[in-house]
């Protein structure tokens, strides 16, 4: 293994949810964080992730980025998937509770404006950490002789946990999709289908929540707007 792979593995599979951690924990003290510097700082973690995945992958002539694109049925599949989740997401809003939602405002674009700057951050985290986690890491973990079932798992976890500032329930949830495009990883041969639906539901997502954050605060100062339907 070139020298350049165990610091890789340490920074992405242990440092970076380490900094997962620490994020919930400072969230969990501070309210308020001023979201342009938070995604400034978002979209610089991301290039230095892609720059060391890229760097660590080359060192060890892994391939990110097959000449092969995948097949029109893999992208429907993937667009169907991204459809049902945004589907699933809007339907149990309902059932999320308010401490949940005011953690959303926290990270969460509210305005137009700061949707903007979220782009970025969306489109460097699809890239990035498909790359890293989907990519790079796991298979630096192969070709250490790790059995896949535990590559898999690992990636898996540190992905999820580095998103612990988000709560438990939606680290959970994150885990689980990073199964799913591991699997569509397995299933494609590429990371094209898990690039591009990471980064669109990562816009999607945040937009439908940004409505629906919305939708909620004007009925909150207009009850006879809920009640008028």
């Amino acid at each position: 293994m070139d020298t350049i792979a165990i610091p890789y593995l340490f920074s992405v599979l242990c440092l970076a949810p380490a900094l997962g951690v620490f994020a919930w924990d400072y969230l969990r003290r501070n309210k308020t964080v001023p979201k342009n510097k938070r995604y400034a700082s978002g979209i610089a973690l991301q290039a230095w992730l892609f720059v060391f995945t890229m760097a660590a992958a080359s060192a060890e002539k892994i391939d990110l980025f097959s000449t092969s694109l995948p097949s029109l049925k893999a992208w429907v599949c993937g667009a169907v998937f991204l459809v049902t989740v945004l589907l699933w997401a809007r339907f149990t809003w309902a059932r999320v509770d308010q401490s949940a939602k005011q953690r959303l405002r926290i990270f969460l674009p509210e305005t137009p404006k700061e949707f903007l700057a979220w782009v970025p951050v969306a489109i460097m985290a699809g890239l990035a950490e498909e790359c890293a986690y989907r990519g790079a890491a796991y298979d630096l973990l192969r070709l250490m002789g790790v059995t896949s079932f535990y590559a898999v798992g690992a990636c898996t976890i540190a992905f999820a946990v580095c998103h612990l500032y988000q709560g438990w329930r939606a680290t959970v949830k994150i885990g689980i999709l990073g199964l799913v495009s591991q699997a569509a990883v397995f299933l494609t041969g590429s990371l094209y289908v898990s690039i591009a639906v990471h980064a669109a539901y990562d816009l999607l997502i945040v937009w439908l929540v940004m409505q629906l954050l919305s939708r909620d605060s004007t009925g909150s100062r207009h009850p006879e707007a809920v009640l008028s339907g």
